[in-house]
Order: C-alpha cells, then sequence, then structure tokens
C-alpha cells in the first residue's frame, strides 16, 4: 500500500496537490512550504500533527491559514482520506471522509510517538508486537517451586505452593486473553503488589510470632468437664423439640394460606351468574348481526370497472381527434415547404443565378492556374541547407586554426623566455634556434589555411544570399497560386452545395402527395366524446352510491368482530369459574377448628423448649468459663501461625519478583529484536554501529559505553527515528510503511547516497511502501538513482 497523492489547501499558506513516487525529495529555500508537504500525511491520516494539540481549534490556528483548511491522501489501492477543517462561528468543526486499515497508527510515521512514551509504556508495546511463544507461566511456576530459601520448612513449602497456585491460576485466567510477554508484563505489577502487601503484613505481625513453639504445646493440651457432656444432651433434646416446633408452625401456615384460598374463591364464585347472562346477550348479538349482513355483494369493484373502460374510450376518441387536428396542420405545412421548393428551383431564382457565377468564377481560375509552373522552392530550400552546412564547418575550421595559433604563439614566447644552463650555452648545436623555427614554420602553415577558409566562409555567405533572394520570390509565388486554388476549391464545394440543394428539392417536390384536409374535417365531426363523458358521470354517481352501502357493513363487520371477541373472552372466563369451583371442592377440609388446634399444639411446644432453655444456661456458662483459657491460647497460636505465614509469603514473592524481573528483561531483549533487525536494514550502514536494545532503551554501543537516542547527534536521531518508525509499522501488520524525514539537511552530506541506497534496497524488498522527505540542498539529492526531487 503507497501513497499516490497528497492534496492540501491553506495549510500553513499553502495549496497544492503532488503525485508520490517511491522515493519523493522536496526541496527549496526556507519558507517555500517543503514541511507541509509532509504534514499532510499525519493530518489527513490521523486528524492531528504530532508537533500541536490535538483539539480541532488549535490545529487550526497553528497550521491554518484561514477559516478553513483541508488535508487529503489518495493511496494506490484506490482508497482515499481527507479533513476538512471549518470555524463556524466560534467553533472549529473537522469532516472526515473515507478511512484507514486499524493497524495503520501514528507510530507507523512518527518514532517520537514511541521515544515520547515511559519505559513501561514501552515494554507494553514491545510484548504487543512480540511473536514470542515462551509459556511464561508454567516456566514460572516451574522456577517458584524449585525456590531453595533459607529456614526452609513445612511453612516454606506452604507458602511456595500458595504463590505457585496464584501464578497458574492467573495464567489459566488471562492467558486467553493477551500474549504471553503482555501476561509477564502484566503480572509483574501483580508481583510487585503481592511482595509489597506481604512485607506491610509481616512487619505488622513481627510481634505476634513471639513465643510460636509454646502456644502450640498449650494448644496440644485438652479439657476434660462432667458439664459438658450433660450439656451436649440437653442441646440434642432442645434441638428435637425445635424441630417438631417448627414442622408444627409450617402446617399451621400452610393450613392458614389455604383457609384465605377458600374465601376468596367463595367470592369469585359468587358473581358466576351474572357472567353468565352477559355470554347469552352476547350469542344473541352476534347471530344478529350475521343475519344484517348475510347474503351482501358489493357492486363497488364492477362500477369501477365500467367507468375505466368509459374512459379508456373517451381518452381515445379525444386522441384521435388530436391526431386528426395534427394531420390537418401537417398537410398545411406541407403545402407551404413545396411552394419554397418550387420558388428554388425556377430559372430566375437567386440560387441559379449563383451557381451560374461560380461556374464563370472557376473557368477563369483554372486558366490563371494552368499559367503556373513547377515551384522551385523546394529545390532552393536544399540549396540554402547545404550552403548553411558548408558555412558551419568553415566556421569549425577557423575557430581550429586560430586556437592552434594561439597555441603556438603562447609556446614561441616561453621558449623566448627560458634561461638555458650554462652548459647549453657553451654547446654549439642552438637547439633553441631549430625549435623556434620549427615553430614559426606551423604557424605560418596554419594561418595561410586559417585564410584559405574564411575566403571560402566570405564566398559561401555571397552565395546563400542569391539563394534567399530566389527562395523569397518562389515563396511568393506559391503563395498566390495556394490562394486562387484555395478560392477555388471553395467555389467548387459551394457550387456542388447548391446543386445538391435544388435536386433534392427536385426529389422532394415529385415524392410529396398532399392529403385530403376536407376528408380530415369530416372524420373530426363524426367523433362524439361528450356523450361518453356523459355516461361516465353517471356511472360515478352510482360508485359513490355502493361507496356508502359498502362503509356501513365495514362497520357492521367491524362490530360483528367486536362481539366475537368478547365472547371468546366471556367462555374463557366461564372456564375459568369451572376450574375455581373444583378448587373450592378441595378445600372444604380446611376450617377454623382445625386451624385453632394446631396453633394449641405449637404453644405446647414452645413452653417446653423453654423450660428446657432454662437449664441449659448455667451450664453453658460454667462451660465457657472452663474453655475461655484454652480459646484464648488457640486464637493466639492461630495469629502466630499466619504470621509466619504472611512472613514466609513475603519470602517467595520476594524472590518470585525478582524471576520475573529477570524474564522480562530476556522477553523484551527477545520481543526487540525482530524491531531493531528491521529498522537496521536502514539505520545499520549508516550509523557507526548497529542499533541495539540495553537497560530499557535503543540506542548503539561505542566500544564498552551505550549511547542512547537523547544522546545522538541530530544527524543520527534523523536517521534512526525514521528507521524505528517504519520497523514498528513492520511489526504492527501496518500495510502501509512510510519512511517521513523531515529536515533531511540534518544528515550529513557523506551519509546521504549510503541513506537512500538503503531505503532503496528497502523499498525492492517491500520493507518499506515509500519515502517522503524534505530539505535545502537540491544538488545533492538531484543525481540520486531512484529519487523523484521536487522543486518548490
Amino acid at each position: 500500500m503507497k501513497i499516490k497523492n497528497i492534496v492540501a489547501t491553506d495549510l500553513k499558506g499553502n495549496s497544492f496537490k503532488h503525485n508520490l513516487k517511491d522515493i519523493t525529495i522536496f526541496t527549496g529555500p526556507n519558507g517555500a512550504g517543503k514541511s507541509s508537504r509532509l504534514d499532510v500525511v499525519p493530518l489527513a491520516m490521523f486528524g492531528y500533527h504530532p508537533a500541536h494539540k490535538r483539539t480541532n481549534g488549535e490545529i487550526l490556528e497553528g497550521l491554518g491559514s484561514g477559516s478553513s483548511m483541508t488535508a487529503a491522501v489518495e493511496f494506490d489501492t484506490g482508497s482515499s482520506i481527507s479533513r476538512r477543517w471549518q470555524m463556524n462561528k466560534s467553533t472549529v468543526t473537522c469532516d472526515t471522509q473515507g478511512a484507514i486499515p486499524p493497524s495503520v497508527t501514528p507510530l507507523c510515521i512518527d518514532a517520537s510517538e514511541y521515544f515520547g512514551l515511559t519505559e513501561r509504556e514501552r515494554v507494553k508495546l514491545a510484548f504487543k508486537f512480540s511473536q514470542c511463544s515462551t509459556e511464561f507461566g508454567p516456566e514460572l511456576v516451574a522456577k517458584t517451586k524449585s525456590l531453595k530459601l533459607d529456614d526452609h520448612d513445612a511453612a516454606t513449602e506452604e507458602a511456595i505452593g500458595l504463590v505457585a497456585t496464584v501464578i497458574g491460576e492467573d495464567w489459566k485466567l488471562n492467558r486467553q486473553n493477551v500474549s504471553a510477554p503482555e501476561w509477564l508484563e502484566t503480572f509483574a505489577e501483580v508481583a510487585k503488589k503481592k511482595c509489597s502487601e506481604a512485607q506491610a503484613g509481616a512487619k505488622r505481625m513481627a510481634s505476634t510470632l513471639e513465643g510460636l513453639t509454646e502456644l502450640r504445646a498449650q494448644a496440644k493440651q485438652s479439657v476434660n468437664s462432667a458439664a459438658e457432656s450433660q450439656l451436649a444432651e440437653l442441646n440434642k433434646e432442645l434441638a428435637r423439640l425445635a424441630g417438631q416446633h417448627q414442622a408444627a408452625v409450617e402446617k399451621l401456615g400452610d393450613v392458614r394460606t389455604k383457609y384465605a384460598r377458600k374465601t376468596d374463591l367463595e367470592h369469585h364464585i359468587a358473581g358466576s351468574a351474572t357472567q353468565k347472562q352477559l355470554w347469552v346477550e352476547n350469542a344473541e348479538a352476534i347471530v344478529a348481526l350475521e343475519n344484517e349482513i348475510a347474503g351482501y355483494v358489493s357492486e363497488t369493484s364492477t362500477l369501477r370497472e365500467r367507468i375505466a373502460a368509459l374512459q379508456g374510450a373517451s381518452r381515445n376518441e379525444h386522441a384521435e381527434i388530436a391526431r386528426l387536428k395534427q394531420r390537418i396542420a401537417n398537410a398545411d405545412m406541407e403545402a407551404a415547404r413545396i411552394a419554397e421548393l418550387k420558388a428554388l428551383v425556377a430559372l430566375e431564382s437567386k440560387q441559379s443565378k449563383e451557381i451560374a457565377s461560380i461556374e464563370k468564377f472557376l473557368n477563369t481560375a483554372n486558366k490563371e492556374l494552368g499559367q503556373y509552373g513547377k515551384s522551385d522552392t523546394e529545390a532552393l530550400h536544399v540549396r540554402l541547407q547545404e550552403a548553411e552546412v558548408a558555412l558551419a564547418g568553415c566556421q569549425v575550421n577557423i575557430a581550429n586554426d586560430e586556437k592552434l595559433m594561439a597555441s603556438l604563439d603562447t609556446k614561441m614566447g616561453e621558449l623566448s623566455a627560458k634561461k638555458c644552463c650554462p652548459f647549453c650555452e657553451a654547446s654549439e648545436d642552438g637547439w633553441q634556434d631549430r625549435v623556434r623555427i620549427q615553430l614559426q614554420e606551423q604557424f605560418e602553415k596554419v594561418k595561410r589555411s586559417s585564410m584559405k577558409w574564411k575566403r571560402e566562409h566570405d564566398d559561401l555567405m555571397s552565395r546563400m544570399t542569391t539563394i534567399n533572394d530566389e527562395l523569397n520570390a518562389s515563396i511568393a509565388a506559391d503563395r498566390t497560386i495556394e490562394e486562387l486554388a484555395r478560392k477555388a476549391d471553395k467555389a467548387n464545394t459551394t457550387l456542388k452545395l447548391l446543386k445538391a440543394d435544388q435536386a433534392n428539392a427536385l426529389k422532394m417536390i415529385s415524392a410529396c402527395t398532399p392529403e385530403d384536409v376536407e376528408q380530415l374535417k369530416v372524420r373530426i365531426q363524426e367523433l362524439s366524446p361528450q356523450v361518453i363523458d356523459a355516461q361516465i358521470a353517471k356511472e360515478a354517481a352510482a360508485l359513490e352510491s355502493s361507496k356508502a352501502k359498502d362503509s356501513g357493513v365495514d362497520a357492521k363487520r367491524f362490530k360483528l368482530r367486536e362481539l366475537r371477541d368478547r365472547q371468546a373472552q366471556l367462555t374463557s372466563e366461564q372456564e375459568l369459574l369451572m376450574r375455581l369451583r373444583g378448587e373450592f371442592d378441595s378445600l372444604q377440609d380446611c376450617t377454623g377448628e382445625a386451624g385453632m388446634a394446631l396453633a394449641n399444639s405449637v404453644t405446647t411446644w414452645q413452653s417446653e423448649i423453654t423450660a428446657l432453655q432454662a437449664k441449659i444456661q448455667p451450664l453453658t456458662l460454667e462451660v465457657r468459663q472452663a474453655n475461655a483459657a484454652k480459646g484464648e491460647v488457640v486464637a493466639k497460636l492461630k495469629a502466630a501461625e499466619a504470621a509466619e505465614r504472611v512472613a514466609k509469603e513475603y519470602v517467595v514473592w520476594r524472590e518470585v519478583k525478582k524471576l520475573v524481573d529477570e524474564m522480562q528483561v530476556e522477553a523484551v531483549k527477545e520481543s526487540m529484536k525482530p524491531i531493531l533487525k528491521h529498522a537496521n536494514l536502514i539505520a545499520g550502514s549508516i550509523l557507526p554501529s548497529k542499533l541495539e536494545y540495553h537497560d530499557g532503551a535503543i540506542g548503539r554501543w561505542s566500544g564498552r559505553k551505550f549511547i542512547g537516542t537523547r544522546s545522538f547527534n541530530r544527524s543520527d536521531q534523523q536517521v534512526t527515528f525514521a528507521a524505528v518508525s517504519v520497523a514498528l509499522a513492520s511489526a504492527s501488520g501496518s500495510p502501509l510503511k512510510i519512511l517521513l524525514m523531515d529536515d533531511l539537511d540534518t544528515v550529513e552530506g557523506k551519509r546521504i547516497k549510503p541513506l537512500f541506497a538503503a531505503i532503496r534496497a528497502a523499498i525492492n524488498t517491500k520493507q518499506i511502501s515509500q519515502c517522503i522527505a524534505c530539505g535545502v540542498r537540491a544538488k545533492e539529492y538531484a543525481g540520486m538513482e531512484g529519487v523523484e526531487v521536487v522543486e518548490l
């Protein structure tokens, strides 16, 4: 997926549309609008700009140059997205058309979104994109169970088992909703919280641990008391009486409920005679209405069909009259047209005279054209071109000779100025004189050649002047012939058209057959649509009467439906009354006397329970006093054992937290490897060393020192941020992997060509979709292969 076009209006004072290639660089002086071309992408795709606040008003105020602003992106898939910010009074709205895939996020085009996150947020993001499939939950459980701690005893093993169970349950509960690395990151917070809670609990309960061994010994001692056995027997008897009392109370409640139901049924059954009378009256009304509407047949449909047939006949006769009148009008028009055609072909007509005049002109023109011979223009053009070629050759030879003469003259001057060594001066060879004579001879030879070419140049100039004069005369003659031929062709065309018009007129006159207008008028008189219209009015009155009857019958049918619905309801009520009578008959045994007998039984059992409780109370006090001492010991023992468990849990959770931190560090490194591998496709060959992940940050190693991106120079930061943004886009599964590079001039000049070579390679292997950049140094970018440079 690539961006095909970017479009903007009133963005930072610029309106534009650009077609983008695989690599597009916008260049121009400061203020030309280079950055505006890059700003279109985040504005259109996400509705905000990373360097500005994200409300509509702040975006329009910071980037717009008027009361509205538009940013749009068109993709090579045929889809697009555009946003328009508009000021309406004091409110700014943003209208969006189109959409982008959900996997395309701001991280895909702006790495500052990543570097602006906290360390924990970056870890979450790395885990989100991670392809790691390690089962961290079971691994952590195994490591926890294998822990060997100081003072390792049964309580320690219990704490380890409890913590391992918590880890396993959390893994089973949350693993289906998140990836394994994301679970590990979340559980790191859980372990930290558990560790803090256990530590705080251990501090609070530290004093409770004192004397744990003595408390365990005291808790094993038993308390023997005769009162306990007697109390147990009385409690057993109390439980038996309480059960009988509860059963009697429940039975009494059931009897009371049935008696109340019986009274209610008596009330309902008392009104059954009235319901039956209503049912009989409703049935008689139904029979009466059925008799009234039986056998009724509506005439409305028949009347409508007859009216429709009469209306069709009326329309046909009116249409026939209209057609006859149109034929009469057409016949009058045809007669007038024939008269015009006969006037056109008459011998004394204007058109016949014009034909004769044109034929006379054509005869004269043909005679004049025959007096001119063949044109010499083409041959003169060829001669002139040959002369120009020869002249150019002379000029080249003259320039070469003059250049050679200047070179020889310079050599002779240098030879004269050169001093000889004492040895050369004592020599009798005279080599300098010989060389000077040779140079002088060569100079004279070249001079003679130059004079020869200049004479030939002057002859060619004179010959070209003569040819030009002859050519101009020939061209003037050709123009005269062309003008006369053009007029003759035009006259021929006009003559053919005039003769064709007369021929067509004669043909139309002979083909015309006039229509009998009087006969058509008689036919119109024979038609009488008024009679049909009167019949339609009569049938319409009968239709209205039939509709009124239909309405009356419909009202009676509606009333009949209501009565039938009421009859069905009354029938249902009669059936309900029959069921209620059956239920009433089944409750005849529920009397007030039976209820009173049960109430007396409940009172008797309550008295026995009260007497038994009076016996139990002193024995209970005695047993409680005997067990008070032992209960205090047991309570202290439980508190001490709970404090011991909390202390052991704190030690185990502390070790688990260390294990989770170690596993998380390794998991983050593994998650960042594919992202940094992708980023190094671009940055690896540009930076002094490849990008790596260390201590929660991206950077590079310089010897034994790790340098984070915050300490990079601007050139390294520009390259790194661009590479990381494309890597994050690829990791997120985004179909759009755009490399945006603003202020390309911060990249050192010697890195430009290697940088774009790496970008081209990444585009060819589908690692990057596209690169859009901007900078001032146009000359450095113009010669690079596959780079489209747009100068603003």
